[in-house]
């Protein structure tokens, strides 16, 4: 998600990050980390947290490996100033050495040791100003003849406790004459949110429909565009201030289409 062009606020309420070691060996190990950051582009940071060192017991016969997890999350490390990084990678290095020497243990002949990394960002959520802009490519729109008026109506119903507000610029294939769509009702609400309450619960779906007349001069600009630039601002109930929840149930139904009028001249041979 971090590989869209955003900004603003968007802070995570249960970030964290699992580090699992599975030991397979029949000795205890112990493991160091020499290296584990977030990085952005030429930008990294390290995150704190995790013990050093850390031990895991060995496997036994009969088992299969030893698992053990450990989480770092915002109460006991620094992983929500990682994020405010906005990273694109996580990177891990680990120093693994027996933390018992003297005691007997066993290797087989396909034991190993394993680390795996997870990042979780569970979509619970506060947002404030979190802005979301893409880039669009258009095919070719023919012109209408004798079109007189058209008119953009769109209709939403969100299920989302997100309020968004759109802005849509349409550019030519130079990536110029930028036309744009909503001059007027730039602040207007095109994604209302679904109603929550103080825990963030869905409550409701928000739904709204807008009707836009486009000049002339946006119509011949639409004719022209090949690309649309999306802008999405976003911002959670409570200007931030109040967690939403997220959930897999949960959808937003989009619906546009156009009215047109067109002037027809009929003539009548006597």
């Amino acid at each position: 998600m971090f590989g869209a062009n955003f900004y603003g606020m968007l802070d995570f309420e249960n970030p964290r990050v699992s580090v699992t070691g599975i030991n397979n060996f029949g000795i205890p190990v112990s493991i160091s980390a020499s290296q584990f950051f977030f990085t952005k582009d030429a930008t990294r940071i390290d995150l704190t947290g995790l013990p050093n060192p850390w031990n895991i017991g060995r496997a036994t016969q009969q088992q299969v490996g030893t698992r053990a997890t450990f989480h770092l999350n915002r109460n006991n490390s620094n992983i929500s100033q990682a994020l405010a990084l906005r990273p694109s990678s996580l990177t891990g290095a680990f120093n693994i050495s027996a933390s018992a020497l003297h005691e007997k243990g066993f290797l087989l002949g396909d034991s190993r040791f394993e680390i795996q990394l997870d990042a979780e960002l569970p979509l619970h959520l506060r947002s404030n100003g979190f802005r979301l802009i893409d880039t669009l490519s258009m095919g070719a729109i023919n012109p209408i003849d004798q079109l007189q008026e058209l008119e953009l109506i769109i209709s939403v119903a969100n299920e989302i406790p997100l309020q968004a507000r759109l802005q849509v610029v349409f550019l030519d294939n130079l990536m110029q004459n930028p036309m744009t769509l909503f001059p007027a009702v730039a602040d207007k609400l095109i994604l209302p949110p679904a109603t929550v309450d103080a825990t963030g619960r869905v409550t409701g779906a928000g739904i709204q429909q807008f009707e836009i007349s486009l000049s002339n001069e946006q119509i011949q600009a639409l004719y022209r565009s090949r690309f649309a630039i999306l802008t999405v601002n976003f911002i959670t109930s409570g200007q931030g201030n109040i967690p939403i929840r997220i959930l897999n149930t949960q959808e937003v139904s989009f619906k546009a289409g156009v009215r047109a009028t067109v002037r027809n001249t009929i003539s009548l041979n006597r």
